[in-house]
C-alpha cells in the first residue's frame, strides 16, 4: 500500500511506468521509489528552501509537488531555487554591510571547513564585554533563576537576552570598518555569522586602531634568547599545571560541570579536560525506520563553539542549574556506552535489562528486503509453526520477494486482521514479539 501511495508524487507518467516496471517485486522501500519518481527535487526541508522560503519560491513561479500521504512536498524546479539561494545570500551580504562592516562572504558549505580561518591567513577581534549595573545584575540573577525554573514569561525572556546582550558586548564602528563577517547556511536553514575577522590588508589598520598585538615581522630586530630552555619550560608548565589540578580538586561540582559542558558542546582542542570521545555508532543506514531511540540519544548534538567565548558560554550553561548539567552529562555519557569487557557488559545489562525490540522492530526496510527469499520462507514457517508443505507455507513461498517483505513486515507490526487469519496463537505472538536476527539475542 506505502510503495502504490508513492507514485502520487509522480506526474510523468513515461517516468511512473518505467520506476514501475523497475521496482516490481524487488522490494523496494517508498522513500527509494519516490527518489527514482522525482530524481531532480529536493524535499521542502533542504536548507535551501527554509532559507528562501517556500512561499517567495512559488511566488516567483516554483513549482511543487505534494505527497498527501507522508505529508511532504517536493520542490521541483532545483534551479529556481539555487539562484533564489544565491540571491538572498547576496542580500544577507548586503544587510550585513550595511550595519557598518567591511565585508561580508557566504561560504558555500553546511559548516565552519576546519582550519579556515588559518587557510585564509583571517585575524579575528571581538568586542569589550559589557557590564551591569547593581540593579540591572540582581534583575539578571532573578530573571536566570526563573528560566532555570521554567517559569518566564515571553517578556521575561525578552529582558533576559536585552541583559545578556549587554554582557556580550557590541562592535564598535570603528572595529566594522576594518574587519568582516563570515556566513553559512546550515543544514536546517539557519543563517551562523562568525564576526569581526579581520583580513591580511586590513591587518596594519586594527593593529594601529589597538584592536590586534603587533607580531614579530622576519627580518626584524631578533628578541633576546631566553635562558630558560625548552626542556626547562616544558618543566615548569607541568608544575603550573599541577597547580591547576590541586586547586581545582577543591570544588568537585566544579569539575563535574566542566565535564557535562565538554561533552555537549563541540569544544576542539580547547576542551578544558584531556579526555576524548570516541564515536560509538548506534544509528544504522536505514535511519529510523522501524527505529526509535530516546529521542536524547539523537537530538542536540554538542554545539559548535568554535570561535565563542567559551567563558561566557561556560557561565550561562551553569547558570541552568545542577539538573540541566546532570541531564546533560547522562545523556552524553549515555551516548558514549559500548559495554567494556564479556563480563562487565552481561553486570551492566543485568542492571538495566535492555531490550532490542523495545526500540527496533523488523520490517521491510530495515530488515526483510535484505535477506533473501529462501531465508524469509524458512522464518514464516517458523514462527507459525508451520510444516513445508502446509498451504500456507506454499503459498508464502509463491510470492515475489518483495510481497513475502511486506507480509512479514505486517504480521510483525501486529496487524490485526492478517494475524486472526492466520490464526495466529497467543505463544507465536509472543515469539513473533520478540523475536531477532540471529547474532541480536
Amino acid at each position: 500500500m506505502q510503495n502504490a501511495a508513492a507514485f502520487t508524487v509522480s506526474e510523468d507518467e513515461a517516468n511512473s511506468l518505467a520506476v514501475l516496471e523497475k521496482v516490481r517485486g524487488e522490494g523496494y522501500s517508498d522513500h527509494q521509489i519516490k527518489q527514482m519518481l522525482k530524481p531532480d527535487s529536493v524535499r521542502d526541508t533542504d536548507r535551501r528552501v527554509i532559507f528562501v522560503g517556500r512561499e517567495d519560491y512559488e511566488t516567483n513561479g516554483g513549482h511543487v509537488t505534494r505527497d498527501l500521504f507522508a505529508e511532504q512536498t517536493f520542490i521541483d524546479d532545483v534551479a529556481l531555487l539555487n539562484e533564489l539561494f544565491r540571491c538572498k545570500l547576496a542580500l544577507t551580504c548586503d544587510a550585513i554591510t550595511a550595519k557598518g562592516w567591511k565585508w561580508a562572504e557566504a561560504l558555500d558549505s553546511t559548516y565552519l571547513p576546519y582550519g579556515e580561518f588559518e587557510q585564509r591567513k583571517l585575524e579575528r577581534i571581538f568586542p569589550d564585554e559589557g557590564t551591569l549595573t547593581d540593579e540591572q545584575a540582581a534583575r539578571y540573577d532573578e530573571l536566570a533563576e526563573l528560566a532555570n525554573g521554567d517559569v518566564l514569561d515571553e517578556a521575561g525572556e525578552a529582558e533576559l537576552a536585552e541583559l545578556q546582550a549587554v554582557l556580550e558586548g557590541t562592535y564598535s564602528a570603528e572595529q566594522k570598518a576594518v574587519a568582516g563577517v563570515i556566513f553559512y547556511v546550515n543544514q536546517s536553514g539557519e543563517v551562523q555569522t562568525y564576526e569581526g575577522l579581520v583580513r591580511k590588508e586590513d591587518k596594519a589598520a586594527a593593529i594601529e586602531a589597538g584592536f590586534l598585538r603587533k607580531t614579530s615581522q622576519s627580518g626584524g630586530d631578533a628578541a633576546p634568547k631566553s635562558p630558560i630552555s625548552q626542556k626547562l619550560s616544558d618543566d615548569l608548565s607541568r608544575i603550573a599545571q599541577g597547580a591547576r589540578q590541586h586547586a581545582v580538586m577543591r570544588d568537585p561540582d566544579l569539575l563535574i560541570d566542566l565535564l557535562a559542558y565538554q561533552l555537549s558542546h563541540e569544544l576542539r582542542w580547547s576542551g578544558p579536560l584531556g579526555i576524548t570521545k570516541t564515536d560509538v555508532p548506534n544509528w544504522p543506514s536505514t535511519e529510523a525506520a522501524g527505529y526509535s531511540l530516546d529521542e536524547r540519544l539523537t537530538s542536540n548534538p554538542p554545539r559548535d563553539m568554535w570561535g565563542k567565548d567559551l567563558a561566557k558560554s561556560f557561565r550561562a550553561f551553569r547558570a541552568k542549574g545542577p539538573d540541566h548539567v546532570r541531564g546533560e552529562l547522562v545523556r552524553f555519557l549515555a551516548a558514549q556506552y559500548r559495554g567494556g569487557d564479556e563480563k562487565l557488559s552481561a553486570l551492566i545489562d543485568k542492571e538495566t535489562q535492555p531490550n532490542i525490540r523495545e526500540v527496533w522492530t523488523p520490517n521491510a526496510e530495515n530488515f526483510f528486503s535484505r535477506v533473501g527469499g529462501p531465508y524469509l520462507n524458512y522464518l514464516w514457517r517458523d514462527l507459525l509453526d508451520l510444516s513445508e508443505d502446509h498451504p500456507t507455507a506454499t503459498s508464502f513461498g509463491k510470492l515475489k520477494k518483495g510481497e513475502k517483505a511486506g507480509k512479514l513486515e505486517a504480521l510483525f507490526s501486529g496487524d490485526p486482521d492478517l494475524r486472526t487469519a492466520l490464526g495466529v496463537t497467543e505463544a507465536q505472538a509472543t515469539k513473533i514479539d520478540a523475536w531477532l536476527p540471529e547474532g541480536m539475542e
